[in-house]
């Protein structure tokens, strides 16, 4: 028959089985061609040539090594074919056969029978015998994808395959047989809500919206919020591809942040928005229209637009448009929207244009370099009072693992060279010289402060504060509030020291540790 298919190439690659499972699969199909396309009632010499011709390069270069005895020839199909089973093994992995079974579930977008064929498929290397249908039911039962579906077959007294596959009529093939799993939704055109069920029951059904006084939707969902510029970008999606158009608001008096720039189109000049965050390039359909070209000559758009509420941007079609700027010409692709917009001119035209240049970052350390060094200090030394009617604490020292010894000392030069901690020659009432902790434990020191009480600046009183400011500081509390000096007589009372360490020196903290109370900063956030 002149409709028959052959074969595609034999694979030679993969592991032991399955290259034996691709053999015994080229094998059938091959033989069922020899039948349909009536190769079968030639000759044996032609029946090989064209298995030689159809097995392709690598299984040629297979063939080419067989040896044959006195009683064999390589014109003989049967021999032929005996060889290729005894090359590439006729023994499937049984093992590796019931893994694949037991581990199949039903995938995304599966239907039943075809999650049953691919059951059965697997199971004929499985050696199952008589089990089979048993345990593609049982395979069912734990693979199936809808756990409703699945609580139903268990509560089903004798089970059979039959049953499975036809449990609950019309209504269970309805509900998991024929019907894929279900995609997201979009977000709903009235209340913005994904899970919105539509209708009556809608949150916005008798909605008033403020911005258009009607009924049936909310303010954020009116098209009637002024003017709408669109800020497109792409996202992937498994089907075609998606354009996800987000709207911003314009007023009449350009922000000046926002980009524009007057191009030249058709001897009239059109006002564009430059924006680097759109893929496409919009134009409006009343502005292409008014420039004097017809919809005729659009081409079919075929990629879906929404917008960030959900709601599809009608595209008329898409076309190739000539620009003048600055008396160069360019040819620009635009989409024509069917929906009053502002032009905009997208990422990549505005960088075939040069109208936006690559800045790459400036290494403000190395310019102002004399200002990184060190620590930031804000201004003044803080007092810690101390209530004298508290009876002074010594806690126990905590033991320093060996390997950490030599670590613990490089720090403790660093913070000394950062003027985080000095060394303390003379005795404290708070901490025993001989005894001195590494780790500062303030909490005895907490208890015995006397707070001092500062009002909070509210969110409005620091944001009228830094109206108008243009440079901002970071405070780093990774370490401690060590941009905060403490007094001699405050850092007495921080003293910490490292016991069993090769250095017995005391060190008394200069700045305010992590763990003190938090209230030391409060005079500062007035500063």
């Amino acid at each position: 028959m002149e409709h028959a298919r052959p074969p595609g190439e034999l694979m030679v690659e993969g592991g032991p089985a399955a290259r034996a499972d691709a053999r015994r699969k080229w094998r059938k199909q091959f033989e069922a061609f020899l039948i349909a396309s009536g190769v079968s009632k030639e000759s044996e010499e032609i029946q090989v040539s064209l298995l030689v011709n159809l097995i392709g390069l690598s299984g040629y270069e297979i063939f080419s090594t067989f040896t044959y005895l006195k009683d064999e020839s390589e014109h003989n199909l049967k021999c032929l074919l005996t060889k290729f089973d005894a090359h590439f093994g006729t023994k499937p992995n049984i093992t590796m056969s019931r893994f694949k079974f037991f581990s199949r579930n039903q995938e995304q977008g599966e239907t039943i029978d075809q999650f049953v064929t691919a059951l059965r498929l697997l199971s004929q290397n499985c050696v199952f015998g008589d089990l089979t249908d048993s345990l593609i039911k049982d395979r069912i039962v734990c693979g199936i994808a809808s756990n409703t579906v699945r609580d139903r077959l268990l509560r089903t007294d004798d089970l059979s395959l039959a049953k499975a596959v036809q449990q609950d009529g019309a209504r269970g093939r309805g509900s998991w047989r024929g019907r894929r799993w279900a995609t997201p939704r979009d977000a709903c055109a009235s209340c913005g809500y994904y899970r919105c069920a539509g209708g009556d029951k809608c949150p916005a059904h008798s909605a008033s919206c403020f911005v258009c006084d009607k009924k049936g939707h909310f303010a954020k969902m009116c098209v009637h919020r002024g003017q709408k510029v669109m800020n497109l970008s792409v996202e992937d999606d498994s089907s075609d591809e998606l354009f996800y158009v987000n709207t911003l608001e314009d007023n009449k008096d350009h922000n000046n942040k926002e980009w524009f720039e007057i191009f030249v189109c058709n001897g009239k000049n059109i006002s564009c928005k430059l924006d680097t965050g759109s893929l496409l390039n919009v134009l409006p359909k009343s502005l292409y229209l008014q420039l004097g070209y017809s919809l005729s000559n659009l081409r079919p758009f075929h990629k879906r637009v929404h917008s960030f509420t959900g709601n599809n941007i009608a595209i008329v079609g898409e076309t190739n448009i000539q620009l003048f700027y600055k008396n160069t010409a360019y040819i620009l692709s635009f989409v024509i929207a069917d929906f009053q917009c502002q032009s905009v001119i997208g990422l990549g035209a505005c960088i075939h244009m040069n109208l936006i240049n690559r800045v790459n970052s400036i290494n403000i350390n190395r310019q102002y370099n004399d200002l990184f060094h060190g620590l930031g200090k804000l201004p003044g030394k803080y007092t810690i009072s101390i209530d004298e009617s508290v009876q002074p604490v010594v806690c126990s020292a905590r033991k320093i693992p060996l390997g950490m010894r030599d670590k613990l000392l490089c720090e403790l030069q660093r913070m000394m060279d950062l003027g985080v901690i000095r060394k303390v020659t003379h005795p404290t009432n708070w901490v025993n010289a001989g005894d001195i902790r590494l780790c500062l434990d303030p909490r005895p020191l907490n208890r015995a402060v006397r707070r001092a009480h500062y009002a909070l600046p509210t969110v409005s009183e620091l944001a009228a504060r830094l109206r108008g400011a243009g440079w901002f500081s970071l405070l780093d509390a990774r370490s401690g509030f060590w941009m905060i000096e403490l007094d001699d007589a405050s850092a007495d009372l921080c003293t910490a020291a490292a016991r069993r360490l090769a250095d017995t020196n005391s060190y008394a903290y200069r700045t305010v540790s992590t763990a003190l109370v938090r209230y030391f900063m409060l005079k500062f956030v007035n500063t």
